[in-house]
Parts: C-alpha cells; structure tokens; sequence
C-alpha cells in the first residue's frame, strides 16, 4: 500500500496537472505538517527529470483532465519515473486509464468525472491515511 512504501522512505512529490495543482499543494501541506517531513509538489509540467532519482515516490493527480495530448504527455513523463526507478502512483479519471499502461493497476486510482469543486474534497478523502489528522 501506499502507506507503508511511505513510511519506508523520506522522499515524496506530489504533481497536479491543471486544475490539480491546488490539490497537489494541499496535500504536500497537510503531510508535511502532520509527518513532520518534507513532501514536495510541482506541476507535471514543471517537474524536472533530475528530480526523479531523488523521488522514489510520486503521486500524480490527473483527475478531470481530459486533453488526450496532456495525458499521453503524463503518461510518458511517469514512463520515465518508473525507468528512474521511481514508483508512480496516479489518480486519474475513468475510462482514460488505458493510456497509462505501465502503471501497476495497484499503484492506480480511477474515479469518475466530478464537479471541478469536489476534486480537492475526494483527494482529500482518498490520501487522508498519509497525513492522518
């Protein structure tokens, strides 16, 4: 699970694409306030692969995001997390998860498509184990 591979490591980066991004820095707030560690987080666009090695786990939020060039863009960017040895984790809406091939189905969380003011809400639900307050 996602927790324990946490607690087994000092490195997490939390990326949001789009709307996402919020989100994303939500979160890395919440876990770095409640763990007492440092969480990062970035736009996929602005995630840099020398980062990579240093990440070996990534959460990717792609939830309502629907521009197919921006998914297969995220796709190949967490192909290249994986040959970095990093483990990708990736929330991404229904019926676009196909793109995403490489992604052990363990490591990946479909959701429906929801209203843009709920995202944060069901992120929030879904990592809560992370920042456990």
């Amino acid at each position: 699970s996602l927790k324990i591979k946490l607690n087994n490591t000092t490195n997490l980066k939390i990326l949001g694409g789009g709307i996402n991004f919020y989100a994303a820095e939500f979160l890395s707030h919440l876990i770095t306030c409640s763990k007492n560690r440092s969480c990062g987080y970035d736009t996929l666009e602005s995630h840099k692969h020398i980062d990579m090695s240093a990440e070996p786990i990534i959460i990717t939020l792609m939830a309502n995001m629907f521009d197919l060039e921006y998914l297969k863009d995220c796709s190949s960017e967490l192909d290249k997390c994986i040959s970095h040895n990093n483990e990708p984790f990736l929330v991404v809406t229904k019926d676009y998860s196909n793109l995403f091939q490489k992604i052990k189905k363990s490591n990946l969380i479909e959701i429906p498509y929801l209203n843009t003011e709920l995202i944060g809400i069901i992120y929030y639900k879904l990592f809560e184990k992370l920042y456990d307050l």
